[in-house]
């Protein structure tokens, strides 16, 4: 999420976000469905980023999908990022698949339930799009340009977050299921060092809501810094509990990229913490 100055607020019509300001993953109703892997995506350099700031007055945008030019980090402006333990935000993004309002899967839900989700598509389907629509009951879209979930499914459950940091460094297409776990793993060192370029680093399960507080506050100078999350799972199809223990540790080899990652983010977010505290800033 590269940032300028300012303050956004609590949500986004309060200051200069607005929907669609950054690139995104699923957007549902604009035939830019999946966009991000099937179509082409909208990477800018610096200087087309910033004058998008300039031109629109914004000082905030999300990018809902890896980072622009192979993980470019541009003057002036600030990045923040939220990491979560890999295992649980790859059952988490399974759902977003299927929450209320997005159109990112026909997929049937009644395929996604049990507890061999993950080993039908890593290991059953082989990562293959055509085995693992047959196993979803998924059927092709209406737009050329979109891309089914079995396309994407294997990208985003395995060390998605580091993809995402890797850019087109990885691939063109870095959810692409043609790349696996172990292509991700050799490109590790850099995106650790993508991400040591970001401010500020946040694992989502930091529990202290005054640290979470104190650092949003000391790096983007936010006075609004709740950072809610939806545990619901009333509308989840598939729950990170009723895994089996062969589902958890396939989970586990497929993301061991993201564990570090997210193990990064843990010591950043503490070190960060002591600095500013002691510091006084």
């Amino acid at each position: 999420m590269p940032a300028s100055p300012g303050n956004p607020g609590p949500f986004p019509k309060a200051g200069g976000w607005r929907v669609g300001d950054g690139p995104q993953w699923c957007t549902p109703g604009s035939g830019g469905w999946n966009r991000g892997d099937a179509g082409d995506p909208d990477e800018l350099g610096c200087s087309s980023r910033t004058a998008q700031y300039s031109k629109h007055g914004y000082n905030m945008m999300a990018v809902e999908r890896w980072m622009d030019k192979g993980g470019q980090h541009c003057s002036g402006m600030t990045y923040a990022t939220v990491l979560r333990e890999p295992t649980f935000r790859a059952v988490s993004h399974v759902n977003h698949e299927y929450a209320r309002g997005n159109d990112c899967t026909n997929a049937a839900r009644s395929k996604v339930h049990g507890s061999s989700f993950f080993d039908k598509i890593f290991n059953q389907a082989d990562c293959k799009a055509n085995a693992i629509a047959q196993k979803l009951d998924e059927h092709p879209r209406d737009t050329p340009e979109s891309a089914g979930l079995s396309e994407v499914i294997c990208g985003l459950s395995s060390n998605y977050q580091a993809r995402n940091l890797l850019g087109d460094t990885l691939s063109s297409r870095p959810y692409s299921h043609e790349f696996d776990h172990s292509e991700v793993k050799q490109h590790e060192h850099i995106a650790k060092r993508r991400l040591l370029g970001f401010s500020l680093v946040l694992p989502i399960e930091e529990s202290s809501r005054s640290r979470k507080r104190k650092l949003i506050h000391s790096v983007l100078g936010w006075s609004e810094t709740e950072m809610p999350h939806d545990n619901s799972i009333s509308n989840d199809v598939l729950h990170y509990g009723a895994l089996g223990s062969e589902e958890k540790a396939l989970l586990k080899v497929r993301n061991t990229v993201d564990k570090a990652l997210h193990g990064v983010a843990k010591s950043v977010a503490l070190i960060d913490h002591i600095f500013f505290s002691e510091s006084g800033l």
